[in-house]
């Protein structure tokens, strides 16, 4: 058996790693998933540049069969010596009333496939969350994939997806505020710096 990974370390090869183990064992239940990946981990499968490592502690998603891929998920979390919530749905607090809309496809294999949200979607989760210090560099990235240069850029962003029924926290507005300009990503290995966005 291979030695205990280091948790907290996930980056996009260990990640479809770790989605490829679950397509092989879905194939061997005989059961074809879904994986809808939103979070960190989508950033770092779809929307960091060539060259840039978006590290990530877990896999936030919507999948189904749910009961089916949790099972599996803890299996793996016991084989590899990892946290049992690698995988998991508590994202789904964040979803749009209206539910998740089709993403792209990232990775598709008997047993499973894997799709990765839009970013608009993903910047206003990050918004609607506004976790200091987690959600910062992701923010700060999504911002520049959305073409997001304002304070109130942001604020429409968050209430299209969320129907206008969602505030704009005042950290939301903290984070936005330093991520538009000149921007460290220190999630990143090696870490880079943005330049500044530049008002309309």
């Amino acid at each position: 058996m291979d030695p205990p990974e280091v948790p907290g370390e996930f980056d996009v090869e260990r990640v479809l790693e770790l989605l490829d183990e679950l397509a092989e064992r879905l194939v061997r239940r005989r059961v074809e998933g879904t994986v809808d990946v939103v979070g960190g981990a989508a950033l770092a499968l779809s929307y960091y540049e060539l060259g840039e490592r978006r590290l990530t502690s877990d896999i936030d998603a919507a999948y189904s069969p749910s009961a089916v891929i949790d099972e599996l998920v803890t299996e793996i979390a016991q084989d590899r010596g990892i946290s049992s919530n690698w995988l998991n749905q508590k994202a789904s607090q964040f979803f749009p009333a209206h539910g998740l809309p089709d993403g792209h496809v990232v990775s598709e294999r008997e047993g499973l496939t894997v799709s990765v949200g839009p970013a608009p979607l993903i910047l206003t989760m990050k918004l609607r969350a506004a976790r200091l210090g987690r959600d910062n560099d992701d923010i700060a990235v999504l911002l520049r994939r959305c073409d997001v240069r304002s304070v109130d850029d942001a604020i429409a962003v968050l209430d299209e997806w969320y129907d206008g029924e969602e505030p704009f926290k005042p950290m939301a507005r903290l984070i936005v505020e330093a991520a538009l300009g000149e921007y460290p990503v220190n999630t990143a290995r090696p870490p880079f710096t943005l330049g500044a966005m530049p008002s309309r």
